[in-house]
């Protein structure tokens, strides 16, 4: 009897419990360094500076409004490494892209805290900049995320930036 009831017990504390694998942590390494007319000087990173990245859950949260589907790269969208880089007070971020392309950028620091962001559905067909003053930012690394979407379309990826002071 004693048994029974032991097993029983021990039976009902035995509720199917999940275990949540918290996903690793994402370091910035491997910086593409740029002079200031954006030639290659070095370093680098074989998944910066791309439109295929697959992200984990983490980053994927720096968009939370995106159901679009990812699409194989295509020709005519482009995102070029930063330049220059190493940055001292600013960068140069270009792209090449169709006209009706919706991009988002996101700048984190290594614990995702958001230090830039900007959204623009207005570049013109080709290839296209943006001057960002970096004075203000923290002096390390970071990680510019950004995305593009078109008709239907979502491609995403990522580069590394070493602020300096």
């Amino acid at each position: 009897m004693c048994t029974a009831i032991l097993s029983l017990l021990l039976l009902a504390d035995c509720k199917h419990k999940e275990v949540v694998v918290p996903e690793p942590k994402i370091y910035f390494t491997g910086v593409v360094e740029t002079s200031d007319t954006g030639e290659y000087l070095g370093g680098g990173d074989t998944t910066d500076w791309r439109l295929d990245d697959v992200w984990t859950a983490q980053e994927t949260a720096l968009f939370p409004n995106t159901t679009v589907p990812l699409c194989a790269p295509r020709d005519s969208l482009e995102f070029f490494p930063a330049a220059p880089n190493p940055i001292q007070d600013r960068v140069f971020i270009g792209l090449s892209t169709i006209t009706g392309t919706v991009w988002e950028l996101r700048l984190v620091d290594e614990d995702f805290n958001l230090v830039w962001t900007y959204s623009a559905a207005n570049f013109l067909n080709g290839l296209n900049a943006i001057n960002l003053e970096t004075t203000d930012f923290p002096k390390d690394t970071l990680r510019l995320y950004y995305q593009a979407e078109l008709g239907g379309c979502r491609w995403q990826g990522h580069g590394d930036l070493l602020v300096q002071p």
